[in-house]
């Protein structure tokens, strides 16, 4: 079993949470990953700026309401809910993201894979993109894997 140290979430991991945020519901919705990793605040979680941006685009498309004040409310809420750092300046080796955006044939992943491999850390993404994405970086894990490591 690998010992998971520090992680890097996929946005779209978290994309729910920011979704119901932007709908107003309340009380806040948690998904079941973001109560899971709450529970767990002794691991050092993170997203990068090139997520919230991610975020920010796809909720502006959605909800053309969205401001970033609204983006920057919700971060607070999830940096406050499950301990999350927000790596701001991630180092990308351009080399690494042209290999990786031509073996997962995905830009994004392609980025987040880079940040995820700079920063030594685990990426936590959706258990559908956990096989093609660990021939690339073998320190990935899908949701439902990474939640029987701590059972």
């Amino acid at each position: 079993m690998p010992h998971i140290d520090k992680i890097y979430l996929d946005s779209n991991l978290l994309m729910d949470f920011y979704i119901k945020c932007a709908r107003k519901t309340k009380p806040y919705y948690e998904p079941e990953i973001i109560t899971f990793l709450a529970e767990r605040r002794g691991l050092p979680k993170f997203i990068s700026s090139f997520s919230l941006a991610e975020i920010g685009a796809r909720l502006k498309r959605d909800f053309p309401e969205f401001t970033p004040e609204y983006l920057m409310e919700f971060t607070k809420v999830l940096i406050r809910t499950i301990g999350l750092g927000v790596i701001q300046s991630p180092t990308i080796d351009w080399r690494y993201v042209l290999r990786y955006s031509l073996l997962c044939r995905d830009a994004r992943n392609s980025i987040h894979i880079e940040i995820a491999r700079s920063e030594d850390l685990w990426f936590i993404t959706r258990d559908k993109d956990d096989p093609r994405v660990k021939e690339i970086y073998p320190k990935v894990m899908g949701e439902s894997k990474f939640k029987k490591q701590f059972s």
